[in-house]
């Protein structure tokens, strides 16, 4: 498990998406492993104190509703991106394509947006449960409405992950509204070059002068 712990922190440091989602994936699925890999370091008289301080510091971060609930939330996510992106990295992708695959992933976010929420909040709900973690009932934020003053909100803890996972996937949709915009100039001003390549290529094929 140290391998992975050492794999994941690596993975972190990179900037490419695929590897973010790598880390999240190792993480999500090596989760119990990787707690009591840091309870164990952080009890080890043999490890130095400050890589105990360490493993506690890191144990008492991921113990948590919110770190729990927010690791079962971005795979899904990360893993249709992941193959979006890779599939757009593609040399032989072209403008025609590309929105396509754009339109497909924006479709499942947008038709799944309450389930991929929900699922994410009953996962971390029942790890919190075999594991005794307390979920914290009440939540206290700073919210500013239109045209109104200041004042505070109280949401539950549950409902305050809820918007937040919304307000995540909104903002993905986002993105890829204007990445589809993107293509679509694009596509406007140099998409006859696939046409004329095609062309091209089936000439070859046929034997044609």
């Amino acid at each position: 498990m140290k391998d992975v712990l050492t794999f994941t922190v690596k993975q972190e440091c990179d900037t490419h998406r695929s590897a973010k989602f790598d880390a999240v994936k190792a993480v999500n699925f090596g989760l119990d492993e990787l707690a009591d890999l840091l309870e164990t370091m952080s009890a080890d008289t043999n490890e130095t104190s400050e890589t105990r301080g360490d493993a506690q510091s890191l144990l008492q971060n991921i113990v948590k509703f919110n770190f729990i609930t927010l690791l079962a939330f971005w795979p899904d996510l990360l893993s249709k991106i992941n193959c979006v992106q890779n599939r757009l990295q593609d040399p032989i992708m072209n403008f025609h394509e590309a929105p396509k695959d754009l339109r497909a992933v924006k479709q499942v976010f947008g038709q799944n947006r309450d389930s991929l929420c929900k699922n994410a909040l009953v996962s971390g709900k029942e790890k919190c449960r075999m594991w005794g973690v307390q979920i914290q009932g009440r939540v206290r934020r700073r919210n500013k409405m239109d045209g109104e003053q200041l004042r505070d909100k109280v949401l539950t803890a549950e409902m305050e992950l809820m918007r937040a996972m919304k307000s995540v996937i909104g903002r993905l949709l986002s993105e890829m509204d204007n990445r589809f915009t993107r293509f679509n100039e694009l596509d406007a001003k140099f998409g006859f070059l696939f046409y004329v390549e095609r062309l091209l290529d089936n000439k070859s094929k046929s034997g044609s002068p």
